[in-house]
């Protein structure tokens, strides 16, 4: 699990607790601060370090510049690879997680090679919907948040595919990731979801969003 962290340990800090609350799988969660400040990563690390991991690990790696959203999450995604890890799973750190989100989609990588990436509905505070995916679309921005603003399709809607899913939750197979070079740097932030999606369904990849998973974002 992929977390990026600018200036906002708190929020950075509850996710994390929510990950190390996941069940049925190991997670190994990789927090990277993108050149935070010397106080504010202090307060990170002994965040970090006063937690209950139970059967999870956590790492903390700190970046000397701002990488932006793009670069910071290819390191994760390297180590990642370095570790052997076989999936990663990308995280905005405005999101609340619940227990069970992460093994349907593992399940769904480790048994359909036709699918690049995988995400779940993401919900508003409200619980309204933020995104079921995404679609580049002639639209303001370019680009369309699937049922944005209205209520959640029903748990039996899917799976389905999508043009493409938003950094704030994906999971993709970790070499597949490396192997079409990650998010591409120069989007710094924004828009490198839609640009990855791009390569996985270039590679003849399927880019599904999930229905009975639901996760949530406070957004900041």
């Amino acid at each position: 699990a992929l977390l990026l962290n600018y200036r906002g340990t708190a929020m950075t800090l509850q996710c994390v607790r929510d990950l190390l609350a996941v069940e049925n799988v190991c997670l190994h969660v990789v927090v990277l601060d993108n050149a935070s400040g010397t106080g504010e990563v202090a307060k990170l690390q002994a965040g970090v370090a006063a937690l209950d991991t139970h059967q999870h690990k956590v790492d903390v790696i700190c970046f000397d510049d701002n990488l932006g959203f793009a670069e910071g999450m290819n390191r994760g995604i390297t180590f990642a690879h370095e570790e052997s890890i076989p999936y990663v799973l990308v995280l905005n750190n405005d999101m609340r997680l619940s227990r069970d989100f992460v093994r349907p989609l593992v399940d769904v990588l480790r048994n359909d090679v036709s699918v690049g990436a995988v995400g779940p509905t993401i919900l508003h505070p409200d619980g309204s919907v933020w995104a079921e995916g995404g679609e580049v679309a002639f639209v303001p921005n370019g680009l369309r948040l699937i049922r944005h603003g209205k209520q959640p399709s029903a748990l039996t809607a899917g799976p389905a595919e999508v043009g493409f899913l938003t950094g704030a939750c994906m999971m993709m197979r970790t070499a597949e990731a490396t192997d079409v070079g990650g998010f591409d740097r120069d989007y710094f932030m924004y828009w490198e979801d839609v640009e990855i999606s791009c390569k996985l369904r270039r590679r003849g990849l399927r880019i599904v969003w999930l229905p009975w998973v639901r996760v949530e974002h406070l957004g900041g």
